[in-house]
């Protein structure tokens, strides 16, 4: 919240390397994980393509970050190096609060937009996760732990 949502052009890490975490992960003796793959921001750390299946342009994802030039997948970087690291993938998805579609506690919220906002309906809010959803569990290979709030 606060009024303000920080652009996808924000997320461009000079140093990011998953092995890393992975790693530390091991080392604490760890055997699955869990990566935020989107928090309360709705920033989306995969290239989420959703357009064909619900005519909206998610516009909030790696895909709009000039990190390896728009083309980064955190997820599908983070899944390989679980399996590198003999470790169960999981993921969490914040079903109840998105920012950048103005949603808390899964309503469309009766708030004014603020730069960079997306102006949706309560019916595509349910079709972008859904969508969304799909993508997570399907591109990326068995997963030990989905994980949401809500």
């Amino acid at each position: 919240g606060g009024g303000w949502l920080p652009p996808a052009s924000y997320f461009n890490p000079y140093s990011l390397n998953l092995d890393d975490w992975l790693d530390a992960a091991v080392a604490m003796g760890a055997k699955y994980t869990v990566l935020v793959a989107q928090h309360c921001s709705g920033f989306s750390m995969w290239p989420s393509d959703i357009a064909k299946e619900t005519g909206f342009e998610y516009k909030y994802s790696t895909k709009y970050s000039p990190f390896r030039g728009g083309s980064y997948d955190l997820v599908k970087e983070y899944v390989a190096s679980c399996k590198r690291h003999n470790v169960l993938p999981g993921i969490y998805y914040s079903l109840n609060q998105n920012y950048y579609l103005n949603v808390g506690h899964g309503k469309l919220l009766n708030t004014p937009l603020v730069p960079g906002q997306a102006n949706i309906t309560q019916e595509m809010y349910g079709q972008i996760v859904l969508a969304q959803m799909k993508e997570l569990w399907s591109k990326y290979g068995p997963l030990a732990e989905i994980w949401f709030d809500g």
